[in-house]
């Protein structure tokens, strides 16, 4: 059976990214990219912050950077750094798979619109109506030294970080879901805003970018995508707790 890691994630998003652009034109289909990648990490961010309110924990900056639902398992790691003492508080990346794989590929110019909106949308879902947010300070894959990124709406001693790490051992691997779950959300948000906002050549743009794909994974890669596309990406059901 297939090992899949973030390579497969990045790439599934700027192969389907290209297609796109290739058929409509670059700002045409900014907005399909900017919307598919808000809704995608929105939804992330909901599902995150489920369990953590199952959980009766902390809802807010420590809460958001305990209860992530990814975790490396082979490949390339990122490498980071988080403050959450600091003022503001504050997370940072100068190296992550992601980057190196649309750099393999040369798609930087099309992986780069991830950069851009996820970790926003992913703090706006897990946030929701708090006076709290993530903000975007900068990104390397659209041109900064280092990724930055800020959270607003409050201050964090370093007890309330040792209590995140404490929450952390007792959740393990709880929280996390596989690549496959990752990639067929991903797949899923592109696939329903490219089919509203271009219904004609909707079918097109997806299974150029899905043979490409396979000729770079392998046949059967995009059956598997699609195969764990059909899920329901907002419930938590299965989750059972600390």
């Amino acid at each position: 059976m297939a090992e899949y890691n973030a390579e497969h994630h990045a790439l599934l998003y700027s192969y389907i990214v290209k297609a796109v652009m290739d058929t409509v034109g670059r700002e045409a289909g900014e907005k399909t990219v900017e919307t598919a990648t808000k809704n995608y990490g929105i939804s992330r961010g909901r599902r995150m912050a489920a369990r953590c309110d199952r959980d009766g924990f902390r809802h807010d900056v420590v809460g958001y950077t305990t209860y992530g639902e990814w975790r490396q398992t082979s490949g390339n790691p990122s490498r980071g750094a988080k403050d959450l003492t600091a003022d503001p508080p504050r997370s940072t990346s100068d190296g992550c798979p992601w980057y190196d794989a649309w750099a393999g590929e040369g798609h930087m110019d099309y992986g780069r619109y991830y950069c851009l909106y996820v970790d926003e949308a992913l703090g706006e879902g897990f946030f929701g109506e708090r006076a709290m947010r993530l903000v975007t300070k900068g990104t390397r894959t659209n041109g900064a030294d280092e990724c930055l990124f800020t959270f607003t709406g409050g201050s964090y001693s370093k007890e309330d970080v040792e209590e995140g790490k404490r929450q952390a051992e007792k959740l393990g691997t709880k929280a996390l879901r596989g690549w496959e779950f990752h990639i067929g959300h991903l797949y899923h948000e592109l696939e329903k805003q490219i089919r509203a906002d271009w219904p004609a050549q909707a079918d097109a743009i997806l299974n150029v970018a899905l043979a490409a794909l396979d000729a770079r994974f392998g046949e059967g890669f995009s059956e598997m995508v699609k195969k764990n596309a059909a899920q329901d990406f907002e419930t938590v059901a299965d989750y059972k707790g600390v």
